[in-house]
């Protein structure tokens, strides 16, 4: 006689149901870890710069059933050779470039620079402080902004000569200044202005002493004027005959150097003005007709009031975005 098989009781129905989600949550937690450990190994390839799956495709005739022997001898048999182009398409090992790569050396620093914005006016110049040498001391001979700005452009000046907080005479405004950067830090300006580089570089074909130095002076306007905007400027442009006259002043030298002074700006914080966009002419130079004496080369980083204008247009068009700012003259030239 069959025996009479009992109902399972309602306790041990909840307890095999607990035993089923368990098992479905191991197999979940399993499968879980199977995907992470697989991105992670993934991942970890991609690093290392090697392809996350390697695939030995066929070559020509060959069979893809090969004996492992027979194949290694043949590999063994044949010298290696470069990969072809066509074949090179899977890796991600890193290739050897320079900084320049794809783009002329100008391009690099326009790439870092305060882009156009809209258009403010010369008011927007009253709490403005230049600092610089003689190109930037025309600034203060020349309009539009030589009744609105402060300007501290020193004849000959460098990185050093603010830094020691010598003497020196101002010939912009008429005046003997015994000691440069404490006049300076006497001001109040709502926005810096800094363009340097055009005497280091005259006798100098070397960039370390005069970076090293830009680099300490960048530091100090950040302790003097804390929270105060730092627009750096790139050492303008000089015309061919300058260039050809001194060869430090020619169109790779002053590209290398800006966009060594492009990254320096942005290593403090500072935005970065493209001079070079702002004055060069399609060749790269000074125009002429913004040069302030076509009969001396060793003067053709100077400009005539021409040049100043144009200077100080680009300057109101490229400006970083303030409430300060509006209303805008001109808006924006992408509306």
């Amino acid at each position: 006689m069959a025996q009479h098989q009992k109902k399972p009781t309602p306790k041990q129905k909840k307890a095999a149901a607990r035993r089923r989600a368990v098992l479905a949550q191991g197999c979940m937690a399993l499968v879980i870890l199977a995907l992470l450990f697989g991105n992670c190994y993934a991942v970890a390839r991609m690093f290392a710069g090697q392809p996350v799956l390697s695939v030995t495709w066929p070559q020509g005739g060959e069979s893809a059933s090969a004996p492992a022997s027979e194949s290694a001898g043949s590999a063994a048999a044949e010298p290696e050779s470069a990969p072809k182009a066509d074949e090179a398409w899977d890796t991600m090992e890193a290739l050897p470039a320079t900084v320049n790569a794809g783009q002329s050396p100008a391009a690099i620093s326009s790439l870092l620079a305060v882009p156009e914005n809209g258009k403010v006016s010369l008011e927007y110049f009253r709490d403005a402080l230049f600092i610089g040498d003689s190109v930037t001391e025309g600034l203060a001979i020349y309009p539009p902004v030589n009744t609105v700005a402060t300007v501290f452009g020193i004849r000959s000046a460098s990185p050093q000569t603010f830094l020691n907080n010598g003497s020196v005479y101002d010939h912009g405004r008429k005046v003997e200044v015994p000691a440069v950067w404490d006049a300076i830090a006497a001001t109040s300006p709502g926005k810096i202005y800094i363009m340097l580089g055009t005497n280091s570089i005259v006798g100098n074909p070397e960039d370390d002493s005069f970076l090293h130095y830009y680099d300490e002076l960048l530091t100090k306007i950040s302790q003097t004027f804390p929270g105060v905007p730092v627009y750096v400027q790139s050492v303008s442009p000089v015309t061919k005959a300058c260039a050809e006259y001194n060869t430090n002043y020619s169109l790779s030298r002053l590209h290398t150097l800006n966009n060594k002074v492009a990254q320096l700006a942005l290593a403090h914080g500072y935005y970065f003005v493209d001079m070079h966009e702002a004055l060069a002419g399609d060749d790269g130079y000074l125009p002429d007709s913004l040069a302030a004496s076509l009969t001396n080369p060793a003067s053709g980083m100077h400009m005539n009031p021409d040049g100043y204008a144009q200077w100080i247009d680009y300057l109101q068009r490229h400006t970083v975005y303030s409430p300060l700012n509006l209303p805008y003259v001109e808006t924006l030239p992408y509306v």
